[in-house]
């Protein structure tokens, strides 16, 4: 059992995330808390870590309905992290989206592009 197998589910405020399947994160609801970079930042950390040297990691916003600016610096914050690292211990985020969700539409794609090979993005 991989530690991301264990990790324990997150809420703070309206946002919630936990696995709901083998390395397939769900974000759910709305990160818009004050600081996310400092409430949800070290779980994603956590997550990063647990990650690094692994498959593809599919990370599930289809039920996230909100991301306020401050809360895409997690996901900056995340590109960076895995672009750091050494090349064995790197892996592929896969975003899956909902096109309905206007964050999403006008937020992820320059995510994406910065995050070059190891980060795409599927619409649901």
């Amino acid at each position: 059992m991989s530690s991301l197998e264990t990790f324990a589910p997150v809420t703070v405020g309206r946002f919630e995330m936990s696995f709901t399947e083998p390395r397939t994160l769900s974000m759910r609801g709305e990160l818009s808390m004050r600081d996310p970079v400092a409430e949800v930042g070290p779980h994603v950390r956590k997550i990063h870590d647990a990650a690094a040297g692994g498959g593809d990691l599919v990370v599930d916003l289809t039920q996230l309905v909100f991301v306020n600016s401050s809360g895409l610096r997690i996901f900056l914050d995340w590109i960076a992290w895995l672009s750091a690292e050494p090349p064995e211990r790197r892996y592929h985020i896969r975003f899956r989206t909902a096109r309905k969700m206007m964050w999403q539409a006008a937020a992820l794609p320059p995510i994406v592009m910065l995050g070059g090979d190891l980060v795409s993005a599927e619409g649901a």
